[in-house]
């Protein structure tokens, strides 16, 4: 990579971290005020722009008294992503080593998740992940302890396997991004959880996928305790 290439990386992801800042990532941003907040000129924010834009990390609209709206596309927010998690990883990764095993205790859902596991957008990853298809359905667990739950949202947001599934049209609706991170049911299945954009749990708890019905496998019920390993890379195989 030349110097000049270098450089460009290095504002455009300036750039797409002030934005997200700034809610980018959920509504346009004004580029007079993305400007103002990064210390740059009129001329510069628009250098900025085009180089980030030509990457295809933002997408940019006018707006009515003339200047530009900016907001972060699923390309922009994955780079970003992957840099948090570099990051991230360095910092609390490490912080979690011995303590990512928690329990959850089986429940019963809204009853949406055959609904949106089914989707052909999703549907398609899910299967390249699981190796087969995915059982149509997801296996709710709560986790009651609160360290549990603070080791669970470290894990989320630095997990250096975590798979990201872009949003995408269907039927005339819009399906929002997944996050998609690898974890073990009670030492023996190996699966993911997932979390949606429009997610409607906190990380209390734990949507599950796999291709089995794990609730048939290993005859549960509500109220039954599971132990969960989350994982911070795959398994060589993903055998039961």
């Amino acid at each position: 990579m030349t110097s000049r290439a270098a450089g460009a990386k290095a504002r455009t992801q300036y750039l797409l971290i002030e934005l997200v800042r700034l809610s980018g990532h959920v509504r346009p941003v004004s580029s007079r005020v993305l400007a103002r907040k990064l210390g740059i000129s009129k001329a510069t924010m628009s250098r900025w722009l085009r180089e980030a834009y030509d990457s295809n990390y933002i997408s940019i609209e006018r707006g009515k008294r003339g200047e530009y709206l900016v907001k972060l596309n699923d390309k922009g927010y994955s780079a970003l992503r992957g840099i948090y998690s570099i990051l991230d990883s360095v910092f609390s990764v490490r912080s979690l080593e011995g303590r990512l095993i928690i329990k959850g205790r089986v429940f019963t859902g809204m009853g949406e998740g055959a609904y949106y596991v089914t989707r052909k957008g999703y549907l398609k990853a899910f299967e390249e992940l699981l190796g087969k298809p995915p059982f149509p359905g997801t296996l709710n667990l709560r986790i009651s302890s609160s360290q549990d739950v603070e080791t669970v949202r470290k894990w989320r947001i630095s997990c250096p396997t975590a798979v990201y599934i872009p949003g995408f049209k269907e039927e005339g609706r819009t399906f929002g991004f997944v996050i998609a991170l690898p974890v073990i049911i009670n030492n023996v299945s190996f699966c993911y959880a997932i979390y949606a954009e429009r997610r409607h749990y906190g990380d209390e708890i734990l949507e599950i996928i796999s291709d089995r019905n794990l609730r048939e496998e290993l005859g549960l019920r509500d109220g039954d305790v599971l132990t969960v390993q989350l994982l911070l890379e795959r398994p060589v195989s993903k055998g039961k």
